[in-house]
């Protein structure tokens, strides 16, 4: 179901096509999508979108053993990126670790994999860097990446 039907949220399509076209920003993706061959899951979900996986910069599909710091760091030093402008979006506490210890500002959701409280209260991530709803983590980054505004 996930491959042939599911569905980003709303905004998400638009945030990620002006990501990439933006010229100073450097846009991938580094996931343990628990699912079967999940690159070609992820290509399918983004063409529904009119969005190519080819346009990223990175594209990495890990299993649920490895951890992503090794990756964000790969891809911060090899496409020399400055860590105080380098940031994580992510939706559970292993994403928040990795961007931490990979020097990147970690932007957490609560609306994915890991509830608010289980992030703030089991984990101790700060309440502050918890977006509540794709649309406030949009916001959030647009305005950290100095881009307009969704309208």
């Amino acid at each position: 179901m996930y491959r042939d039907e599911a569905s980003m949220y709303p905004g998400f399509p638009e945030l990620l096509r002006d990501l990439i076209d933006a010229p100073h920003i450097r846009v991938g993706v580094v996931t343990r999508n628990v699912t079967h061959e999940p690159a070609e899951t992820l290509a399918r979900l983004f063409a529904r979108h009119d969005l190519d996986v080819g346009q990223l910069d990175f594209f990495h599909c890990l299993s649920l053993t490895q951890n992503k710091a090794s990756y964000f760091k790969f891809e911060r030093d090899e496409r020399d990126i400055n860590p105080a402008r380098a940031y994580v979006c992510g939706d559970e506490h292993k994403d928040y670790t990795a961007a931490v210890e990979s020097g990147m500002h970690p932007f957490i959701a609560s609306y994915g994999f890991e509830s608010f409280t289980r992030l703030t209260g089991k984990f101790g991530i700060p309440a502050v860097l918890i977006s509540p709803t794709p649309q406030a983590m949009g916001a959030r980054l647009r305005h950290a990446l100095d881009l307009a505004p969704s309208t």
